[in-house]
């Protein structure tokens, strides 16, 4: 299957998320304008609560289509939280609206940064990175394509590289996810 056959949906709880994704996809060939971006809207409450909802809606989309064709990446920071507690409230969120939780065979990618998608970005641009840290006060006021689209760059090269294995879990596991989806 050709990458250009591929459309994707990108659900992410804020603008760094989605841009990296975004640059990220670019990066490794696949069409910006196959790929629709549901993004929490800015000053509209909780990220994390508008993917929560939004994640069985966009899971009962992505089953009526074609798998071969259609991948849902799915971003949401795991904040204080682990990254095995935020993907069990994403099963549950599933279970609560009838729908069976995601199996491994399925296009459905959770991309889940610990503590959030700044600690991925600072290690990305080559940095040390601890998941128990808040990186977000050094990136507020920056454009997200600034720090995004290097970042993005190492990001391909962690995904292609065999075995993944950064100092940080949530990033290895992020990988995987991608390499699993074949998002690479």
């Amino acid at each position: 299957m050709s990458k250009r056959q591929v459309q994707i949906v990108v659900l992410s709880e804020d603008r760094a998320q989605e841009v990296l994704t975004r640059r990220y996809l670019e990066a490794v060939g696949y069409d910006l304008r196959k790929i629709d971006f549901v993004t929490a809207p800015r000053g509209g409450g909780s990220g994390e609560q508008f993917v929560r909802t939004q994640y069985p809606h966009e899971v009962a989309a992505y089953r009526q289509r074609n798998p071969q064709y259609w991948r849902l990446v799915v971003l949401i920071d795991a904040d204080v939280s682990t990254v095995a507690q935020r993907d069990a409230e994403l099963g549950l969120m599933l279970l609560a609206h009838q729908l069976p939780t995601r199996t491994p065979g399925e296009g459905i990618v959770h991309l889940i940064p610990r503590r959030n998608i700044e600690t991925w970005v600072h290690f990305l641009l080559d940095n040390a990175a601890d998941e128990e840290v808040d990186y977000k006060r050094i990136y507020h006021n920056q454009a997200e394509n600034a720090y995004c689209r290097p970042a993005s760059q190492t990001l391909v090269a962690i995904v292609r590289a065999d075995p993944v294995a950064t100092s940080l879990p949530s990033l290895d596991r992020g990988a995987e996810e991608l390499r699993r989806s074949g998002l690479r």
